[in-house]
């Protein structure tokens, strides 16, 4: 009998997002609030959902959270960035599908929901 040591079953682009890149651009977005807009950190963190300690020591360059440089590489995210701040500014609500959708489109990869349905299985 042989051991299996990962799964069979691979995640969904959604699983990976909200593991991988979530906290990533909501990191982002806080520091962009800060150092472009002027925003006080509790402001930023409160907008965003992050915490204020963990965007304090980010600002402060003690702690550089993984995988943020590969995000900040890429061709469109600081519109992205952006485009965020400027809705979290106004006030107006954003949904993290909305999000992961236009960062997907920035990674050449399509969102699950947008792809035709699979048969269900009898």
């Amino acid at each position: 009998m042989s051991t299996i040591n990962k799964s069979l079953i691979t995640p969904s682009v959604c699983e990976e997002y909200v593991t991988r890149y979530s906290r990533l651009i909501r990191i982002a977005v806080a520091i962009h609030l800060v150092k472009k807009h002027g925003v006080t950190q509790l402001k930023a963190a409160k907008l965003t959902g992050v915490q204020q300690p963990l965007l304090n020591y980010v600002l402060r360059g003690h702690r550089r959270p993984q995988g943020l440089d590969e995000l900040e590489k890429l061709s469109g995210f600081s519109e992205l960035v952006e485009w965020i701040s400027q809705r979290l500014l106004k006030g107006e609500p954003i949904d993290m599908c909305t999000i992961c959708r236009q960062l997907l489109s920035l990674m050449g990869k399509t969102c699950p929901t947008e792809r035709p349905k699979y048969q269900q299985v009898k």
